[in-house]
C-alpha cells in the first residue's frame, strides 16, 4: 500500500546543501535515510526511499570525506 507523503521542509538546491555541511563536525558525519515505519529499505533497496535532495546530500557528503 502506497499513502502520499507531504514535506515538512521545501526542496533545498544542491549549493545551499554544500553551504549548510560546509564546516566539518569534532567528530563523525552520518547520514541515514529511513521511512516512516523504520525501514531503511523497500523490497530490499534503499533507492525507493531517497529523491533527488537526497542524492545530491550524499554527493555532498561524500566529497567532505577524507577517506
Amino acid at each position: 500500500m502506497t499513502l502520499p507523503v507531504r514535506r515538512r521542509h521545501p526542496r533545498v538546491a544542491p549549493a545551499e546543501l554544500k553551504e549548510r555541511y560546509r564546516d566539518p563536525p569534532d567528530g563523525v558525519r552520518a547520514n541515514m535515510i529511513l521511512s516512516l515505519d523504520g525501514a531503511a529499505a523497500v523490497n530490499g533497496l534503499a533507492g525507493p526511499l531517497s529523491d533527488e535532495t537526497d542524492h545530491s546530500l550524499l554527493l555532498s557528503l561524500r566529497g567532505f570525506a577524507d577517506v
